[in-house]
């Protein structure tokens, strides 16, 4: 009887306590840690979705500018040959005007 009354029941208690106490914020802790990864689970896929939908459109784009890319060529062709024409009548229009001093050549006046 003697060794039940030396234990010291207060201490075991307060003891009792703190590991429950630990427990506790261990299993808050799992908690929180559980919902993170969930939610980093919802915005990984949210994202792989938002991938796919950008991903279309980039092949969307990609196949418009490919059928569009022969006209876009002629009109640079035909953008070449109206400046080469314009450049040329620029030229044949000086030429005939003479040194290209005001009033040298011109007639009208």
């Amino acid at each position: 009887m003697a060794a039940h009354d030396a234990i010291d029941l207060k201490l075991l208690n307060d003891a009792v306590k703190g590991v429950e106490k630990e427990m506790n914020g261990i299993e808050m802790r799992i908690a929180q840690v559980a919902f993170e990864k969930k939610r980093a689970a919802d915005i990984i896929a949210r994202n792989q979705e938002e991938i796919q939908v950008l991903a279309a459109e980039v092949a969307d784009l990609q196949s418009l500018i490919a059928s569009d890319a022969p006209a876009l060529a002629a009109l640079g062709e035909e953008k070449t040959e109206a400046e080469r024409a314009t450049g040329a009548a620029t030229r044949s229009s000086r030429s005939s005007r003479g040194s290209g001093t005001p009033g040298a050549g011109d007639e009208r006046r």
